[in-house]
Order: C-alpha cells, then structure tokens, then sequence
C-alpha cells in the first residue's frame, strides 16, 4: 500500500531533493511508483544517466518530439524521448513510457526538466 498525504490523498512520491547542482549531472535509479513490464520483464526502477547524452540525442529527441513543440524543456514529447534516450537498464520506447503511471511520467519529466535547466544555467556561468 502506497503513503498518502493528508492534503489530498495523493500518493507520496519518494523523491528527494538533490543536494547540489552537480547531483543532477550523476547517474540516478528511479524506483517506479508502479512496477512496468517492458519487453517481457518486470522493472520496479529505471536507471537514468542525462549526463551521458550527447548532442546527436538532443537532436534525435527533437526531430521525433513533432513539430509542435515549442520550447523543449517544456514539452512533454521532447522529455519522453529524452527521458527514453538517458534509460540505461532497458530499452525504453516512448510507447512504453506513456504507458507508466502518472506519477511515474511526472517524476521522470520534472528530472529532465531539471537537468536541462541546470545544464543551461550551467553553461551560462562558465
């Protein structure tokens, strides 16, 4: 049985803070909310690696985002893909994370979004 909080009977995402910009840039296990089964396993965690993407994936996941998108780091779209791209433990497809748990799919989005952010911002101060 999954936490709830007493605000609204949501489910608690276990989710904690990263400590420092840097964290962003390591290599994280996400542990699903709901167990998925891709490609005939079983998978209760993902293990994500952005900082391994190159610039041949940013450009991947915008030529298959669509032609809506309008600011990358926003879109839906573009962070599944990218999402996709930086899961290192399977072979993810898009169609397989639309497939996940809301909770799940706004976790995993809200990291891409933070590390793009903080890549941006990183690349800024140097």
């Amino acid at each position: 049985m999954s936490k709830k909080t007493k605000e609204n009977n949501v489910p608690a995402v276990n989710a904690e803070p990263f400590e420092t910009n840097a964290d962003l840039f390591e290599k994280k296990t996400y542990t699903l909310h709901k167990p998925m089964c891709i490609a005939g396993k079983n998978f209760t965690e993902l293990e994500l690696d952005f900082d391994s993407l190159t610039g041949a994936d940013l450009e991947y996941c915008a030529a298959h985002a669509g032609p809506n998108q309008t600011i990358q780091i926003l879109d839906p779209s573009y962070q599944y893909h990218l999402i996709c791209r930086a899961t290192k433990n399977v072979n993810l497809n898009i169609i397989e994370l639309r497939q996940f748990s809301l909770v799940d799919c706004q976790a995993l989005t809200l990291m891409a979004t933070n590390f793009l952010g903080n890549a941006v911002s990183r690349t800024i101060e140097i």
